[in-house]
């Protein structure tokens, strides 16, 4: 058990994220918008176009959410989060 421990915590290995499910995420409003159009496909700026907001706006939102998930990439995060979105 504490080998687990340890092999879950040696730096440059990433770690589960600490939710199951998007619901216990709780994204704002903006935040399951701008997941909705990067889910899509959208690029940030086609993201900021059409939520009528600025890209680095968009970009803040992802660093945040991949912060929030322990995600090490933007592919990283793309797919926790449509791991999670399977899960719950």
């Amino acid at each position: 058990m504490e080998k687990e421990a340890r092999e879950s915590t040696r730096p440059g290995r990433p770690s589960a994220p600490k939710t199951s499910g998007l619901g216990e995420l709780h994204l704002t409003h903006r935040e399951r918008h701008i997941v909705k159009l990067l889910a899509a496909g959208c690029t940030d700026e086609v993201a900021a176009r059409e939520l009528k907001i600025s890209r680095r706006t968009v970009c803040y939102v992802v660093q945040g959410l991949m912060a929030r998930m322990n995600a090490g990439s933007r592919f990283q995060l793309a797919w926790l989060l449509r791991s999670t979105a399977c899960e719950g």
